[in-house]
């Protein structure tokens, strides 16, 4: 059951980072953009390996499973609100 609350809440916080991800490719000017994609693109290979550091030494089985999954959970909640705040800021200048 925690696995499937973690995997519902991951969804919803995965569609925040896209949508607002994509609504800044629109919203930015054309050099900030190509900095926020190179920007994005890091974040997303270091997002497993940042996670797999919070794991530790755990041992594998279903806590090691629930604390990856938090962690995921968490960065990606962290990194949408990242994205909808330079949205926010961008369409106040």
């Amino acid at each position: 059951d925690m696995m499937n609350c973690l995997g519902v809440e991951l969804e919803y916080q995965d569609k925040r980072l896209n949508d607002a991800y994509k609504r800044l490719h629109t919203a930015l000017a054309a050099r900030d953009w190509e900095r926020l994609k190179e920007e994005q693109r890091e974040w997303l290979r270091g997002l497993n390996s940042l996670c797999d550091q919070d794991v530790g030494e755990l041992g594998g089985g279903t806590a090691q499973a629930l604390v990856f999954k938090d962690c995921i959970l968490d960065r990606t909640a962290k990194r949408a609100d990242e994205l909808e705040n330079i949205l926010a800021e961008s369409s106040r200048n």
